[in-house]
């Protein structure tokens, strides 16, 4: 596909034929047949080359002049219909005259420069629209690991209930994609230093014609695409340990398994044994003559493989009864400012309240002026300090009859 356009005097964008391009036009290649990019290249005195390069999906960024043109290719994140994430090379070509940007898919970058946004761009001002162009595939980035980082803590929390392979295949997924951008944004930093320190050379300022504004958008690009960096690097780090925790999960229940069937095997061979020692045809056996003999042999491979089955459930009894108690104690004593022999019930209610309240959360409370400076509820109160964040403590007085303690507001934001 090929559309041309160029930004008028008063701010629109007005589409132009091949015949009617003139100076400060917009070629704008996406997926292109080789008729366009012939058609392209031979009324802008292009080598074909310098237009396919982009078209590789393997591409990667870069900077270049050939006879007195500039080529820029940066790798921009794409997101197909079952929410996937990859990279693509976007082609960004400067002759003195005209812009040409070259992609072999459709992409919500260059989608994003259109009509309706053309008062923030002008095609015939090239540094200011190649800035733009690179700003908003930082800012997609962005975007895009807003979009992964909501899928990974969905794909946690549904791991927490039940380890299945659909949702391991999805972490896997995320992750092939957090390399790809880590990859296509370390390249495309180079190329932004690259052009950084270019930026006053004569063959640059002839084709590009830099102003300062430009020169301080481009440092704002620099600083878009290192956070973004950054971001992913931080993404990535987190997703490896969420893998590693799985992995050591599901290996943790592979070896609980295991134990049983070997402590199965086990018990269950005991009584194997002993009737085979018992069922044997021969003269002496102990208890053969006794009519109670059946018995006897019965409780003594019962006996036997309880004794054999004991030490594998002692551990788990022994836990069990670590974790009751535990619960035992939590129960009795479920906040730290309940402990002590002189209990405030307020201050149970204060902290209880805070662990309850979640993020952005906002409690007031109304309490008794004491509780700012008496000993007693030092623990609630580093509590407070330590775990939420004070917004407003409001001074009331004696506001209520009858009762000679003057009160306060305290409101609480937790962030």
């Amino acid at each position: 596909m090929l559309e041309i356009t160029k930004t008028q005097d008063n701010g629109t964008l007005q589409k132009l034929n091949l015949n009617e391009a003139v100076s400060g036009s917009w070629f704008n290649l996406i997926s292109p047949t080789r008729e366009e990019v012939q058609q392209v290249a031979l009324v802008l005195g292009l080598d074909e080359s310098f237009l396919n390069n982009s078209l590789d999906a393997d591409e990667l960024s870069r900077m270049e002049f050939e006879d007195g043109n500039l080529l820029i290719i940066t790798n921009v994140p794409v997101m197909d219909e079952e929410g996937n994430f990859d990279t693509l090379p976007l082609g960004l070509i400067f002759t003195p005259e005209s812009i040409i940007t070259v992609c072999s898919h459709e992409n919500k970058i260059i989608n994003s420069f259109n009509e309706d946004t053309a008062k923030f761009f002008d095609t015939r001002h090239k540094a200011h629209f190649m800035l733009n162009i690179l700003f908003r595939a930082a800012k997609f980035y962005l975007r895009y690991l807003n979009i992964i980082n909501k899928q990974t803590e969905n794909i946690e929390d549904s791991l927490r209930k039940t380890t299945h392979n659909k949702a391991l295949f999805q972490l896997m997924e995320i992750q092939k994609s957090l390399v790809y951008f880590t990859t296509a944004l370390k390249d495309n930093q180079l190329v932004l230093q690259k052009l950084l320190r270019m930026v006053n050379a004569p063959s640059l300022q002839r084709i590009l014609k830099f102003t300062e504004d430009d020169i301080d958008m481009l440092e704002d690009v620099i600083i878009e695409n290192k956070q973004a960096a950054e971001m992913v690097e931080m993404h990535r780090t987190i997703l490896e340990s969420m893998m590693d925790c799985m992995a050591s999960i599901i290996k943790n229940n592979l070896n609980l398994v295991m134990k049983f069937l070997a402590s199965v095997t086990i018990v269950m061979s005991i009584p194997t044994i002993i009737g085979g020692l018992w069922g044997m045809n021969v003269k002496g056996l102990p208890f053969a003559e006794n009519p109670y003999g059946f018995w006897f042999v019965l409780i003594f491979a019962g006996f036997a493989s309880f004794v054999a089955w004991f030490p594998f459930t002692l551990s788990s009894f022994i836990t069990f009864i670590d974790d009751l108690w535990t619960s035992i104690l939590k129960l009795n004593n479920p906040c730290s400012s309940a402990s002590g022999s002189n209990v405030e019930s307020y201050d149970v209610v204060v902290e209880q309240a805070l662990l309850d309240l979640n993020y952005n959360g906002v409690l007031a409370f109304v309490l008794p002026e004491a509780f700012l400076n008496v000993k007693a509820h030092a623990q609630v109160r580093e509590f407070l300090m330590r775990e939420n964040s004070i917004s407003s403590v409001e001074y009331l007085g004696e506001v209520f009859d009858g009762v000679q303690c003057p009160s306060i507001i305290v409101q609480n934001t937790l962030f």
